[in-house]
């Protein structure tokens, strides 16, 4: 086998090919520095390469910047060039003379090992045209301790709750020190698995997600602390998405104009296919007639109809529907006729 030694042409062509990746992009940020003036959002340094990095958890960068000129600064978007990253800015309009940075926040447990390159993306608006100013961090990840999955997404329904492993695993071959867990809410129950004595690197832990969350997307996180040489402190970042086992559709009748009187057909569903049985229906009042089916039925469906002939107006009202099966809840319906 041979091996690639200074002498090598083929070392030789690799290492003037990364000198010129970096020049390249050192070229890049001075050229745009130069072409934006002196004005506007100058930061300390744009460009950093961080070589090989040991990271188990998150990997935060800061870039210092101040605002040049008379005028004030209006940040007008951050974009970054990966889900993993998280920029912060403290604020959105910054007066002149205003110092602040820029947190660069990547979050390496979810990136594979190797050569990376993050970026994020200002743009802003101090006089005249919107300005973009390329944030580039170059880095060689290496991860001493690896998690998987390294990030939940959750969807949740009924009143199972939902439960997951998470692995960590010590990628150096040593015994994996002291694990701590906490969750940022007491919805979410972690608990570390008894340690397999056939592979002392390796710790499972079961996170357990109640089903009380809020209709909608939450975000929430779980921290894991492992002591060892160096101790890691990794964040697990959970999004809960709830929604309702039992649909209807449409979600909103609406009706405009004269002529016929108006009548839907509404869907109500089960997500998991069992049959659906509607117990009462409330609130519809003399102007709005509502018809369903007795017995539970997989396609159940509702028939409204609105007598136009009594309104004296418009109507703006809630049909709220009671369903028994396959699990006791209710539905809010509502109806508009302009």
């Amino acid at each position: 086998m041979e091996n690639d030694l200074p002498g090598d042409s083929r070392f030789g062509q690799r290492v003037c090919f990364a000198c010129r990746t970096s020049l390249l992009a050192c070229w890049l940020v001075v050229t745009a520095t130069i072409a934006r003036g002196a004005d506007g959002l100058i930061f300390d340094k744009e460009f950093v390469t961080l070589g090989r990095v040991e990271v188990a958890g998150d990997l935060i960068q800061e870039f210092p910047f101040r605002v040049m000129g008379d005028a004030p600064v209006q940040i007008l978007d951050v974009k970054s060039s990966c889900g993993c990253i998280t920029p912060t800015l403290s604020k959105r309009v910054y007066q002149a003379g205003d110092k602040d940075k820029l947190i660069f926040g990547i979050h390496a447990a979810s990136q594979a090992e190797g050569k990376r390159r993050f970026q994020v993306s200002i743009s802003y608006r101090q006089t005249g045209d919107v300005v973009t100013i390329p944030i580039l961090v170059d880095v060689e990840l290496f991860k001493p301790i690896a998690v998987e999955p390294s990030t939940l997404l959750v969807h949740v329904s009924g009143s199972r709750p939902f439960r997951q492993l998470v692995t960590i695993k010590e990628q150096r071959g040593q015994r994996l020190g002291n694990i701590d867990l906490s969750a940022s809410s007491d919805r979410i129950n972690a608990r570390l698995l008894p340690a397999d004595d056939q592979d002392p690197t390796v710790r499972r832990i079961e996170v357990e997600i109640g089903t009380d969350f809020p209709m909608g997307k939450t975000d929430e996180r779980l921290l894991v602390r492992v002591q060892g040489s160096p101790p890691a402190e990794i964040v697990v970042p959970i999004s809960i998405v709830r929604a309702s086992r039992i649909k209807i559709l449409p979600e909103v009748l609406h009706a405009k104009g004269t002529g016929k009187p108006p009548t839907w057909q509404v869907l109500v569903s089960d997500a998991r296919g069992e049959p659906v049985r509607i117990d009462r229906v409330e609130g519809p009042g003399e102007l709005i007639k509502v018809s369903y089916p007795s017995e539970p039925t997989k396609a159940c469906r509702l028939q409204v109809r609105v007598d136009r002939s009594a309104i004296v107006d418009r109507i703006d009202e809630e049909i709220t529907v009671h369903v028994a099966e396959p699990i006791a809840t209710k539905l809010v319906l509502p109806v508009r006729v302009d």
